[in-house]
């Protein structure tokens, strides 16, 4: 469950088309003290982007209890990045673990995947 959840988390970036030459892509530093992912290696046109890690609920359905925090054990590492572009991009992400399947959203966008 682990591998599906944070493949979700990533999903918007595994939009992979051709690359325009004139995009222009932006990354952001990480601060200082933050881990990176061990799960996942992110580029946006050959470009490495920083992937973070959150830590999320491995639960289907949250309840909310003012005041109530879900045990760490009922929660998981998700993977996550975020980058800007001026254009389509060619999005890869590395990964050693088997990714089984993805599901690209919004839907429109599946039209030239290559994963």
């Amino acid at each position: 469950m682990k591998t599906k959840l944070i493949i979700c988390y990533l999903i918007l970036f595994l939009i992979n088309i051709y690359c325009n030459k004139t995009t222009q892509v932006v990354t952001y530093p990480a601060p200082a003290d933050e881990k990176p992912s061990a799960d996942y290696i992110l580029k946006v046109n050959g470009k490495e982007v920083f992937v973070y890690q959150a830590r999320v609920s491995a639960v289907p359905h949250n309840q909310l209890w003012p005041g109530h925090q879900r045990p760490k054990e009922q929660t998981e590492l998700a993977s996550f990045a975020y980058f800007d572009c001026s254009g389509p991009v060619s999005v890869e992400v590395i990964s050693d673990k088997n990714i089984e399947s993805v599901d690209i959203r919004p839907k429109s966008y599946n039209k030239n995947t290559n994963v």
